[in-house]
């Protein structure tokens, strides 16, 4: 397990002074989502930010994840638009574009995976419907990633689509690919009261590719900042660590970007000794 952080959580921070602050508290994965000032592809220079920031992940021996969520970035009116599943098929290659520049930038940074969300369904699809124009626009965009060597995970968001574990699952009864992996978030699936969360771990243990993190109440989806919810860490990090999953646990604060040095911080805190004495727990087992 890695301490890591979702950059659309400090989108008031500059690019490599928000990278710097992560590596300095004690981070050593960051998800960087690809919006305004963070690679995005409209960015000044963004060629050479991309290298600069390989540079600095390498330096302070850091993991990467990228995020294709970025909220505005194709639309400034509406969030989260336009989506792979349009019925104007020239939204569904705007979506295209920008999905397979996150492959791009994922290849080249040598991230642990490109991060994505299927949307909301457009008005006037069935759910059947938007599910086979998502699994059509996967397809392409997994053959794209495949030969630039980069893992895809899909996130299940609440309001979208692919809005719990269950219904990831349906997406792949549909169309399954050892590249097509999953993005855990920790905080969706007490949201989603799909629990016991060990057995979710347990079920989806091969697919897991990335994970995110925050404190939550059941039933209100508020990414809340450690100890304001209902969860219990101690015991998630115990089953996090009985699966032995390896890779970044992202801290997902989307709400909190104009405190986001003291949640940096007082997260890190907070999670450093949990994740150790679980790992210390496993291993005595």
């Amino acid at each position: 397990m890695r301490i890591g952080y979702h950059t659309n959580g400090m989108a008031q921070h500059g690019l490599f002074d928000g990278l710097k602050l992560l590596a300095e508290s004690g981070y050593r994965s960051v998800a960087i989502n690809v919006d305004h000032g963070w690679l995005s592809p409209n960015d000044h220079d963004v060629k050479s930010n991309v290298q600069n920031v390989k540079s600095l992940l390498k330096n302070h021996g850091m993991h990467c994840v990228v995020e294709a969520t970025a909220n505005f970035l194709l639309d400034s009116a509406f969030a989260n638009f336009p989506t792979l599943m349009e019925h104007d098929p020239s939204l569904v290659e705007s979506r295209m574009r920008y999905l397979k520049y996150c492959v791009d930038v994922a290849a080249e940074l040598g991230a642990d995976c490109m991060s994505m969300r299927s949307g909301v369904k457009p008005a006037g699809l069935t759910f059947e419907q938007a599910m086979s124009r998502l699994v059509e626009g996967t397809e392409e965009l997994l053959l794209y990633a495949a030969e630039r060597d980069v893992v895809v995970s899909i996130e299940p968001e609440p309001g979208t689509l692919i809005d719990t574990l269950g219904r990831f699952d349906r997406l792949l009864h549909l169309f399954d690919s050892p590249r097509l992996m999953l993005t855990l978030d920790i905080s969706h699936v007490f949201c989603n009261d799909e629990l016991p969360l060990a057995a979710q771990l347990d079920r989806w243990k091969t697919k897991i590719a990335n994970m995110h993190i925050s404190d939550i109440r059941v039933g209100v989806h508020r990414h809340l900042p450690f100890q304001e919810g209902q969860i219990g860490f101690p015991l998630v990090f115990d089953a996090i660590a009985a699966v032995e999953y390896e890779g970044g646990i992202h801290v997902d604060l989307p709400d909190h970007g104009s405190n986001a040095a003291t949640m940096i911080q007082s997260s890190f805190r907070f999670l450093n000794p949990l994740i150790e004495q679980a790992k210390a727990k496993h291993l005595e087992q």
